[in-house]
Parts: structure tokens; sequence; C-alpha cells
């Protein structure tokens, strides 16, 4: 009897061994688990604080982006298209201060350099040849003359948004019939600045005037110009006319 009473004690004894075997091996590997769990946790936060150190913050949960490529980056990569296309450096080009104009007086072909020039009266700059000068004349009204006869001169009137353009164009056919009654209707080029102008000229045994009405969605441009019979000034002052830029 006593040998079976030994028999089963060895019995339960080796079986409790067993049991807690079993239970450390489970307790180990699940503190490995979460060791590894751990430290993976710990990579992320150190990666976290060192792209936070460089100023970068980066969700351990977000996908890496991929990389962007030279071609594929802009100059300001902050900015978007439509931030670019409103930017005001893409509204008002910055200009050089000045530029070389081929024109014709006389029916002679001159090329001059131009020098930038700004307007204090009304808000655009131009490029004025040497010999001519700009200046205002009254309010809303500059103009650039001839220095060595102030009688040729080119008048510039910027017209707003809110003018009524056939008033614009009635007031201007009232100013040439006071050099005559009878007013021509000239043809815009086909091609240019111009071609989208509605043009005027009326002239007198000495004087030609021409009015260029040029229709705008921002800024319009009324350009008249006071020549002689002969109309020698008139690519001149249509050159410089070209370069106006309304700010």
């Amino acid at each position: 009897m006593k040998k079976w009473q030994i028999i089963l004690l060895s019995g339960a004894i080796i079986s409790a061994l067993g049991l807690a075997a079993c239970g450390n091996s489970e307790k180990t590997n699940q503190n490995k688990v979460e060791k590894s769990e751990n430290d993976a946790s710990q990579r992320a936060n150190d990666n976290q604080k060192v792209n936070e150190a460089d100023g970068e913050t980066t969700d351990p949960d977000t996908p890496v982006s991929e990389e962007v490529t030279d071609s594929e980056q802009s100059e300001n990569p902050g900015e978007t298209n439509e931030e670019k296309k409103d930017s005001p450096k893409d509204e008002q080009t910055i200009r050089q201060l000045e530029q070389n104009l081929n024109y014709t007086v006389n029916d002679e072909e001159k090329q001059d350099t131009a020098f930038l020039s700004e307007s204090d009266n009304q808000k655009f700059s131009m490029y004025v040849l040497p010999k001519y000068e700009l200046t205002a004349e009254e309010p809303n009204k500059d103009i650039v003359f001839l220095k060595d006869n102030d009688r040729l001169f080119m008048r510039i009137e910027l017209i707003g948004k809110d003018h009524d353009w056939q008033q614009v164009v009635q007031t201007s056919k009232e100013q040439l019939a006071a050099v005559n009654q009878k007013i021509e209707t000239v043809q815009a080029p086909t091609e240019g600045w111009l071609k989208d102008a509605e043009i005027y000229n009326a002239k007198n045994t000495e004087d030609s005037v021409s009015a260029y009405l040029i229709p705008s969605d921002k800024t319009a441009l009324k350009i008249t110009v006071f020549d002689d019979i002969n109309g020698s000034q008139l690519d001149a002052f249509l050159k410089m006319a070209e370069t106006i830029q309304a700010k």
C-alpha cells in the first residue's frame, strides 16, 4: 500500500513540475513578445523625435510618400499651381530699366535705347525714347512729347472697367471733329497689340490726329496722337505706346 502511495505521490509531483514548466515557458514567450513590441514602439518614438528635431512630423501609421524627382519639384515646393496663378509676380512683371526699340521717323528706320519711365499721374510704366519725354498733362491724362517740337505729342489715358465704352468712342470722335468734321475709320491691323483696336483719324492742312481705342478685360487704353500732316512721328509714338504696362 505504501508502495502505491509513493508511486502516486511521485506522479503528482512530476505532473506539478510539468505544469510549472509549461507556465514558465508561456510566460517567457509572452515576455519576449511584449519586449519586442516595446522595442518597436521605442524605435518609432525615437524616429519621431529625430524628425521633429529636423522640423518634420511623422505619423507612425502614415505610409512613407514616394520620393519626388528633381523634374517634379517646383521652384517653391510649398506653392500650389493655383497660388502661382494668383501670385503678384505673374500679374506685375519686373521690367528692365531699358529696352531697344525699332521705329521709323520720316520714312527713316531707326533703333534707339528707350528708358523705363513711370507715370506719377496714372498707374502705368512705359519705355520712352531719348528725344521724347513723359509728363502729366492733367489728372488721368499723360503725354509723351517730342522735345524739339512739343506740338507733336501723344496723349495717354487709362480707361477703367466702370467706363461706358460707347461713350469713350463718342467722346473721341467729338475731339477729332475739332480738327476736321470728316472723320475716317482706319482699319486695324490683323495681328499685334492693335488688332482689336478701334482707330479713327482726322486731318486738316497742317495736322493729323489719330485716336486709338484699345479694349481690355482689365485696363483699356486710349491713345491720341497729335502729329504733322505727314505723320512723321506716328510710328515712334506707337512703338512707345506698345510698351505701356498698367500696374
